[in-house]
């Protein structure tokens, strides 16, 4: 008698038919985005110009994302728990996006 075991393993080959409908489902999120983000665009590049803003210095601008997005050092700055706190779910996200990726690399056949 065959026994069915469940396993969290990944499948080691995905048929053509679920590689489709992962690239179908994958570009209908994508068009529902734009489709809103589109709009929001829209109204960002129809505003006026700040005359007073400034790409240069390029270097402090990336040091400025690096440190207060990047190491959440501005909202930890100013409430140190709380601010930890917000910063470990952002790391946490950061992480998951990273697996997110790497699974549908694999669902499509790409990478090890």
């Amino acid at each position: 008698m065959l026994a069915f075991t469940a396993t969290l393993a990944e499948p080691q080959h995905f048929s053509l038919a679920e590689k489709l409908l992962l690239v179908v489902l994958v570009a209908a999120s994508a068009g529902a985005f734009w489709h809103r983000f589109g709009v929001v665009l829209d109204k960002i590049l129809k505003s006026k110009k700040d005359p007073s803003f400034h790409l240069f210095p390029i270097g402090k601008r990336i040091w400025d994302f690096v440190c207060e997005v990047l190491f959440q050092t501005k909202v930890i700055r100013q409430r140190p728990l709380p601010g930890l706190a917000h910063a470990f779910v952002f790391w946490g996200f950061c992480a998951f996006v990273l697996v997110t990726l790497n699974h549908f690399a694999a669902g499509l056949g790409l990478g090890s």
